[in-house]
């Protein structure tokens, strides 16, 4: 007896909006490349949008939206377009939950088959994930090991606390010169 599995089919469509956010990431991260210094770009990023909140002296960027508005959807689509535009090969997202997490590994595997088919003329297609799940190092040596587009997907508990094993010396663990030719 076989039993017949039906693959879950969506259908995408990128919202405006989307795009919007997609593209000032990569017009952000163009002018970065073009200037050294990054009080500077955000400066100018911030004006040149309109933002209504300060510009933070920090080197981070917050990407913020609402729920309901397809962060995952436009994340996924980010790294392609980071991937596609400056060659970064390796993400790490931090999600707030385990119950969240579990939902954003299931968007990865779900929209592959849509990012595989709109990047099919890229030398990535497709992103490689990993998750960390509470001392699963294996997934930290994995993503560390492969040259492909790759994510490894994790909750700041994961390293929030002194005695998790990512504060931990872990040399024997991930620190072999092997995994780092080429990646």
């Amino acid at each position: 007896m076989t039993t017949k599995t039906e693959a879950k089919q969506f259908q995408y469509e990128i919202q405006a909006y989307q795009e919007d956010c997609v593209n000032n990431i990569i017009n952000l991260f163009e002018s970065l490349r073009q200037k050294v210094n990054f009080g500077e770009v955000l400066t100018a990023h911030h004006k040149k949008n309109k933002y209504n909140f300060p510009v933070q002296d920090t080197k981070n960027i917050d990407i913020m939206m609402e729920t309901g508005t397809g962060k995952t959807f436009t994340f996924i689509k980010t790294i392609f377009e980071l991937s596609k535009h400056f060659g970064y090969k390796k993400f790490i997202v931090l999600i707030p939950t385990v119950p969240i997490r579990e939902g954003t590994k299931t968007n990865l595997e779900d929209t592959k088959d849509y990012f595989k088919s709109f990047y099919a003329n890229e030398k990535e297609k497709e992103i490689e994930t990993f998750v960390y799940e509470g001392g699963n190092i294996s997934a930290v040596r994995q993503f560390i090991g492969t040259s492909h587009l790759s994510v490894l997907v994790m909750t700041p508990s994961s390293f929030s606390h002194k005695d998790n094993i990512l504060n931990r010396p872990l040399e024997k663990d991930i620190n072999t010169p092997e995994l780092f030719v080429n990646n």
